[in-house]
């Protein structure tokens, strides 16, 4: 709920939440933000299935996951994912456990596809993963912080520089980023940068120290 009261507070337009299959989250976000739609990260639902069916050591339904999979590959059309969801009821229908998985499929078609409504939204949470991974890397290289004043202070300057430094080695359909700053693809459309930075950071530095 902080997290979502703090970019409210800095007048961040959130249109969509793209997360885990997780309820508090998006209960808490929808308190906040009540017209946000939300979207399933395809690829943890998708895994979620996968552990389900145990299709990594049963060869089952393994075939049957290869058709699910077809199904979240790409951003496709209403049509195309409805004649694709045909096909395989039509073919795995019989089967009680494949008629769970697509029966919660159609349940909640509206979280999984919801980046058909708005551009640009991914079905995925990759992006920030990337971001996360990154981090990761980085504190492997640090033995340790002296306080938590100081881990704080490092972790804002670590932020600050990666919504300020350009992207340089995105690539496939990342590839558009490049030049671009993370806060310039984010930030409210009518504030220019430095304005955005110096009118919301005593803001942001009030939401940390409290």
């Amino acid at each position: 709920m902080v997290f979502f009261k703090a970019i409210r507070l800095l007048n961040y337009p959130l249109q969509g939440l793209v997360c885990d299959d997780n309820r508090n989250i998006k209960e808490v976000c929808l308190k906040v933000y009540p017209r946000a739609i939300v979207q399933i990260c395809t690829n943890h639902y998708k895994e979620n299935i996968r552990r389900s069916l145990q299709v990594r050591t049963n060869f089952t339904y393994q075939p049957f996951m290869k058709n699910i999979e077809m199904l979240f590959k790409k951003k496709r059309s209403k049509e195309d994912i409805q004649k694709r969801a045909n096909k395989i009821i039509n073919q795995y229908g019989d089967d009680l456990i494949c008629q769970q998985v697509l029966a919660d499929i159609y349940k909640r078609r509206k979280e999984l596809f919801t980046h058909l409504l708005i551009q640009g939204i991914p079905n995925t949470t990759n992006l920030i993963e990337c971001f996360n991974s990154h981090l990761q890397s980085r504190l492997k290289t640090i033995k340790g912080f002296q306080s938590f004043k100081h881990t704080n202070l490092w972790l804002n300057g670590y932020f600050l520089k990666r919504r300020f430094k350009p992207f340089t080695d995105c690539r496939g359909k990342f590839k558009h980023l490049n030049r671009k700053m993370s806060l310039e693809r984010s930030k409210n459309s009518e504030l220019d940068i430095p304005s955005f930075f110096l009118i919301n950071l005593s803001r942001l530095r009030y939401i940390l120290e409290n």
